[in-house]
Protein backbone atom coordinates (compact mmCIF):
# COMPACT_ATOMS: atom_id res chain seq x y z
CA UNK A 1 0.00 0.00 0.00
CA UNK A 2 2.99 3.07 0.87
CA UNK A 3 4.78 1.85 -2.26
CA UNK A 4 1.45 2.72 -4.18
CA UNK A 5 0.74 5.77 -2.55
CA UNK A 6 4.40 6.91 -2.93
CA UNK A 7 4.62 6.15 -6.42
CA UNK A 8 1.15 8.10 -7.41
CA UNK A 9 2.92 10.83 -4.96
CA UNK A 10 6.21 10.88 -7.10
CA UNK A 11 7.95 10.14 -3.74
CA UNK A 12 8.98 6.28 -4.32
CA UNK A 13 12.40 7.02 -4.85
CA UNK A 14 12.61 7.89 -1.35
CA UNK A 15 12.21 4.07 -0.29
CA UNK A 16 14.29 2.50 -3.45
CA UNK A 17 17.73 4.44 -2.93
CA UNK A 18 19.69 5.81 0.28
CA UNK A 19 20.08 9.54 -0.65
CA UNK A 20 22.92 11.63 1.57
CA UNK A 21 21.93 14.01 3.61
CA UNK A 22 25.12 16.18 3.33
CA UNK A 23 25.60 18.46 -0.24
CA UNK A 24 28.70 19.10 -1.58
CA UNK A 25 30.69 22.25 -0.11
CA UNK A 26 31.03 23.50 -3.99
CA UNK A 27 27.10 23.48 -4.43
CA UNK A 28 24.98 25.86 -6.96
CA UNK A 29 22.20 27.48 -5.30
CA UNK A 30 20.18 25.11 -7.72
CA UNK A 31 21.76 21.97 -6.92
CA UNK A 32 21.69 22.82 -3.35
CA UNK A 33 17.63 23.92 -3.85
CA UNK A 34 17.14 20.41 -5.08
CA UNK A 35 18.84 18.57 -2.33
CA UNK A 36 16.52 20.62 0.14
CA UNK A 37 13.45 19.19 -1.83
CA UNK A 38 14.51 16.11 -1.71
CA UNK A 39 15.25 16.06 2.24
CA UNK A 40 11.92 17.50 2.31
CA UNK A 41 10.64 14.26 0.53
CA UNK A 42 12.72 12.37 3.36
CA UNK A 43 11.00 13.84 6.00
CA UNK A 44 7.38 13.63 4.87
CA UNK A 45 7.83 9.83 3.59
CA UNK A 46 9.58 8.74 7.32
CA UNK A 47 6.89 11.26 9.27
CA UNK A 48 3.73 9.41 6.92
CA UNK A 49 5.64 5.71 7.69
CA UNK A 50 6.33 6.95 11.43
CA UNK A 51 2.59 7.71 11.66
CA UNK A 52 1.17 4.10 10.71
CA UNK A 53 3.26 2.24 12.92
CA UNK A 54 2.91 1.14 16.37
CA UNK A 55 4.43 3.61 19.38
CA UNK A 56 7.09 1.16 20.55
CA UNK A 57 8.14 1.15 16.66
CA UNK A 58 8.18 4.82 16.23
CA UNK A 59 10.20 5.67 18.91
CA UNK A 60 13.09 3.28 18.21
CA UNK A 61 12.66 4.47 14.32
CA UNK A 62 12.45 8.33 15.02
CA UNK A 63 15.75 9.63 14.09
CA UNK A 64 16.25 7.62 10.66
CA UNK A 65 14.77 8.42 7.29
CA UNK A 66 12.89 6.66 4.93
CA UNK A 67 14.99 3.94 3.29
CA UNK A 68 16.77 2.66 6.62
CA UNK A 69 12.99 2.55 8.30
CA UNK A 70 12.35 -0.01 5.48
CA UNK A 71 15.76 -1.43 5.44
CA UNK A 72 15.55 -2.04 8.95
CA UNK A 73 11.52 -3.00 9.21
CA UNK A 74 12.29 -5.50 6.39
CA UNK A 75 15.21 -7.10 8.57
CA UNK A 76 12.80 -7.47 11.70
CA UNK A 77 9.62 -8.78 9.57
CA UNK A 78 10.88 -10.90 6.24
CA UNK A 79 13.67 -13.45 8.41
CA UNK A 80 10.37 -14.67 10.50
CA UNK A 81 8.22 -14.67 7.85
CA UNK A 82 10.83 -16.83 5.23
CA UNK A 83 11.31 -19.49 8.62
CA UNK A 84 7.49 -19.82 9.20
CA UNK A 85 7.21 -20.71 5.41
CA UNK A 86 9.83 -22.94 5.67
CA UNK A 87 7.85 -24.79 8.26
CA UNK A 88 4.76 -24.45 6.59
CA UNK A 89 5.72 -26.45 3.19
CA UNK A 90 8.30 -28.96 5.27
CA UNK A 91 5.02 -29.73 6.84
CA UNK A 92 3.06 -29.80 3.76
CA UNK A 93 5.75 -31.78 1.66
CA UNK A 94 5.43 -34.17 5.24
CA UNK A 95 1.69 -34.98 5.09
CA UNK A 96 1.98 -35.37 1.65
CA UNK A 97 4.16 -37.86 1.56
CA UNK A 98 2.92 -39.58 4.32
CA UNK A 99 -0.31 -40.33 2.00
CA UNK A 100 1.54 -41.64 -0.47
Amino acid sequence: MLRRVLNFDGKLYTIEERILRDYPTRSTNAEIDDHLSLMNDLNKVAHLMLDTIIPELQRSLWNLDAFDIIILLKDMFQKPVKRERFKVMKSLLGCRLQKE
